[in-house]
Order: structure tokens, then C-alpha cells, then sequence
């Protein structure tokens, strides 16, 4: 969990901070909801543990908006097959993947203003129309 918050916090430092002081928008496909889906929920990390090293790496940084594309655990792990890019994750069974799940949909209800859930089994084009229009409305824009 250390590497995985290290490494959050040279993404913060070398591209995400740099772009918004430019005044980009920055998309960022991973943070610490991750971690904290990933390592505390998925595999037992201490809660505690993560939020140390979020205090300690990231201080009170958070995204404006986090998008939480969510999916039924066997459809997203089909979609995954299909694709061919099985990773270590992926191999950790149902179970682990529920527990995910779980973690990131009790994160977007505990933080609503932050997070919008966009229903992901649904095909490509209305993925991405309901992600354009949530940023259009969430972030002001035209």
C-alpha cells in the first residue's frame, strides 16, 4: 500500500498539481479510492494504515469529481476476459471483486458531491454519453 501511495504521490507532484495550477482539467483513471478499494476492502489493509499514508502523501487532496463507472462484478470480469488483459486482480476470484465493488459504491454514497455513479453495463455509447454529460454538469461545463 505504501508503493501504491508513493506512487500516487508523484503523480500528484509531476502532472496532476502542474496541470491545475496551468488551469487544466486534469482526468485521472486511478487515486486513493483505489487503494482503499484495492488494498483495504479487496485484501485486508488496516483502514487505519491507508488513511496514515493518504494524510502523509497527499494531505487533504481530493479530486472534484470521481466517476465511479460501476458494473455487476461477473460482467465486468467477462468484459475483462474478453479483452484479454487479465491481470493479477483479476485472478482473485468473485469474492475479492464483490468486496471491491462494495467499497467503491459505500465511498460514493458516504461522498455524493464528489462522486457520480454511471451505469457501466450499458453499452459504450451511453457510457460515454452519461460521463459527458455528468462532467457537463458537475464541473460548469458548456
Amino acid at each position: 500500500m505504501a508503493l501504491h501511495f508513493a506512487a500516487r504521490r508523484e503523480h500528484w507532484a509531476r502532472s496532476i498539481q502542474p496541470g491545475l495550477a496551468a488551469g487544466s482539467f486534469v482526468v485521472c483513471d486511478r487515486f486513493f479510492d483505489s487503494t482503499l478499494a484495492y488494498q483495504v476492502a479487496g485484501q485486508g489493509a488496516p483502514r487505519q494504515v491507508w488513511a496514515d499514508l493518504r494524510a502523509a502523501t497527499l494531505g487533504d487532496v481530493a479530486p472534484d469529481l470521481t466517476l465511479l463507472l460501476d458494473i455487476p462484478v461477473e460482467q465486468g470480469l467477462e468484459r475483462a476476459n474478453r479483452r484479454g488483459e487479465i491481470n493479477r486482480y483479476d485472478q482473485l476470484g468473485l469474492a475479492f471483486h464483490r468486496r471491491i465493488r462494495d467499497s467503491f459504491l459505500a465511498q460514493a454514497a458516504a461522498e455524493p458531491g464528489r462522486f457520480a455513479v454511471v451505469d457501466a453495463s450499458a453499452p459504450l455509447a451511453a457510457v460515454s454519453q452519461a460521463i459527458i454529460a455528468t462532467c457537463r454538469a458537475r464541473l460548469g461545463l458548456p
